[in-house]
């Protein structure tokens, strides 16, 4: 399932395949979510998202972070399609050439210079994040800058079995000219996390449960052969009930995480435990409320920018209008005595004419 936050869905897809995530939770504000995904060495993938209907004329960017690469954000333009799937797949390193982005393993060293350096907290991240933008300009097509692959000493990899590396370099057409963007927000919209570990750290540390090996006996197809023969299809048989086992393990402890926090929100566990009950047209009602609530938020959230903006204008406003009362009290000063200075003058002209007539 993807991450979903305020009507925005993002997922990381492998071999053109959602992964599944595990562990999903939302911040306190409601403008983050993480959620794990298993790695696997070798593999290529790519980040993807959607957004809501009701942005859609709203001109956007996505920045994408994969470990510390910081990559050139997809522009998200107000003519696009509302069914538009944005994606960011790898780098691009000139106009015409492309390395796409795989999960390969963590370099590693015993070099004890390389253990001082402090382990970047990005490592083992994807991440997402959506901001509202104005264009600021359009300039000649800029490369994604390619760092240097991080090295980590072999006492401090902390479960980190994977990194993201960039694959081989393939021809790929891209936009000749670069968009130039300002963020008109302090903060993002929305912010996705998807840390990746290998599956076996996943298992290790309960996030995923795997199934029981050599516990499912299959009797649809008998192997007939002799002792030691293997039966691939037997064998494919069970891996895919493991597999099931697996996402139904998953569900449960889902359900259970959903349960222990609906005793602090009853409205949550009412809403959780009566899904499987509802009908197709109550799910769609559903549906349509929480898409309506997420625009709501982010109406509101939209509203409070405004009126943090609208207060600095008018703390600005109120600033300038002091100032300018101190500078029309400074000028009335500085006419009096002006004008006391050009009546003393006068009276001595006066008095001098006099003296001289006499």
């Amino acid at each position: 399932m993807p991450l979903e936050l305020r009507g925005f869905k993002a997922w990381i897809s492998v071999d053109e395949k959602e992964t599944p995530c595990y562990g999903i939770e939302k911040s306190k504000d409601g403008k983050a979510v993480t959620g794990w995904i298993a790695s696997k060495e070798g593999k290529k993938f790519s980040v993807k998202w959607t957004r809501p209907v009701h942005l859609y004329g709203t001109l956007m960017r996505g920045a994408v972070q994969v470990d510390d690469i910081k990559c050139a954000g997809r522009i998200m333009f107000k003519d696009d399609s509302p069914t538009c799937i944005y994606e960011k797949s790898g780098l691009d390193k000139s106009a015409d050439i492309f390395s796409p982005f795989l999960f390969g393993s963590v370099d590693l060293t015993d070099d004890d210079s390389v253990l001082d350096a402090s382990l970047s907290s990005r490592l083992g991240d994807i991440s997402l994040s959506i901001w509202r933008t104005e264009l600021a300009s359009v300039a000649e097509f800029t490369p994604d800058a390619v760092p240097p692959e991080q090295q980590i000493h072999e006492c401090a990899k902390k479960a980190i079995l994977h990194q993201v590396k960039l694959g081989d370099e393939v021809s790929k057409a891209c936009s000749k000219e670069s968009y130039i963007t300002r963020c008109l927000d302090r903060q993002p919209l929305a912010t996705f996390t998807f840390k990746y570990r290998s599956l076996d750290v996943l298992v290790a540390n309960g996030i995923v449960h795997r199934a029981p090996e050599n516990t499912c006996k299959i009797a649809d197809e008998p192997n007939d052969g002799p002792p030691g023969t293997h039966d691939p299809h037997g064998s494919d048989a069970i891996e895919a009930v493991q597999r099931a086992k697996l996402e139904t393990d998953v569900i449960a402890s889902a359900s259970i995480r959903r349960k222990r926090k609906a005793k602090q929100d009853p409205k949550q566990e009412l809403i959780d435990e009566g899904v499987p009950e509802e009908s197709a047209a109550a799910q769609v009602l559903a549906a349509q409320i929480t898409a309506l609530e997420d625009e709501v938020e982010s109406r509101q959230d939209e509203l409070e920018s405004r009126r943090a903006e609208l207060l600095t204008r008018q703390a600005e406003l109120d600033a300038g209008l002091d100032r300018l009362k101190a500078r029309q009290e400074k000028l009335a000063t500085l006419k009096a005595k002006h004008m006391a200075m050009v009546s003393k003058n006068t009276v001595f002209k006066r008095v001098k004419v006099v003296i001289d007539l006499t």
